[in-house]
């Protein structure tokens, strides 16, 4: 993680997440590599869970990495949170599928993933990300309608809200 992706999580936070609300939190890619988000997350009512396809610090979920997410339940999260974690998922699609899944309707998600950034595989190394590309993964791959979807640094940042049935 670097210091652009934590700062656009937290403003995202601050700006549409209330401190007084009861919410469940999912961190997909949470593990500690070069920081966590999970500090963003510290309020009395929030539940934060990380989940990554390793153990580790900041994993409290070990998921395989064929998206047979066991122990995630589907709708169960008011927020999902995905930061500098789609570029090293082959089939990032079914990544984006499954983050609207485990999701609640009119629930929060939020994504930061890298547009600009050299090759870093951790372990591997697949996509750079357009605000089309982001848009499409996001409103056509899962059913999220966009807030927010721009450019910032390196960045692409996405938040939005799951849509109903």
């Amino acid at each position: 993680m670097h210091d652009n992706s934590y700062r656009l999580v937290k403003e995202a936070v601050e700006k549409y997440l209330s401190p007084e609300s009861s919410l469940k939190i999912l961190d997909v890619g949470s593990m500690d590599v070069n920081g966590t988000y999970r500090p963003i997350f510290d309020r009395p009512n929030w539940q934060y869970t990380g989940i990554d396809i390793s153990k580790g610090q900041n994993v409290d979920i070990v998921i395989d990495s064929n998206f047979q997410w066991q122990g995630v339940e589907e709708g169960a999260y008011d927020v999902v949170v995905c930061g500098q974690t789609f570029e090293h998922v082959k089939a990032v699609w079914r990544l984006a599928e499954k983050i609207g899944r485990v999701c609640k309707v009119d629930g929060i998600c939020i994504i930061v993933v890298p547009w600009n950034a050299r090759y870093h595989p951790y372990p591997i190394d697949c996509w750079r990300i357009m605000l089309d590309g982001m848009a499409f993964l996001m409103t056509e791959c899962a059913p999220f309608g966009i807030i927010e979807c721009y450019f910032s640094e390196n960045d692409t940042f996405f938040v939005g809200r799951k849509l109903g049935p």
